[in-house]
């Protein structure tokens, strides 16, 4: 194994993901740790989405004692699902990820 091969391995194997993944009614926010799914918080699509969002990921991180700044992604994944639902699920991972590399500089 070369010494990149090692590197990025290594790096995978920190990786700590936040998923937000709606489909159709639901709203999940998936925790992953190396590739795997840690944890998952079930919200429904409703007009709370907005304002229910960001506290289901805080409460995620705080169950699995994990920083904010651990963090490496936000990631948003949405299919068959209402569109201001899905603006807004694309702009809470977009702006968490800005905000994590900002943390991080």
């Amino acid at each position: 194994m070369t010494k990149n091969q090692e590197t990025n391995r290594s790096k995978k194997s920190d990786q700590i993901k936040i998923l937000i993944s709606a489909y159709q009614e639901n709203v999940e926010v998936i925790l992953e740790k190396e590739g795997r799914e840690v944890d998952k918080v079930i919200l429904m699509d409703d007009k709370n989405l907005s304002s229910s969002l960001l506290p289901a990921i805080d409460k995620i991180l705080k169950k699995h004692k994990i920083n904010s700044k651990e963090v490496n992604r936000i990631e948003a994944k949405t299919k068959k699902t209402r569109l201001t639902s899905a603006r807004i699920i694309k702009t809470v991972a977009k702006t968490g990820s800005y905000c994590l590399t900002e943390i991080k500089n």
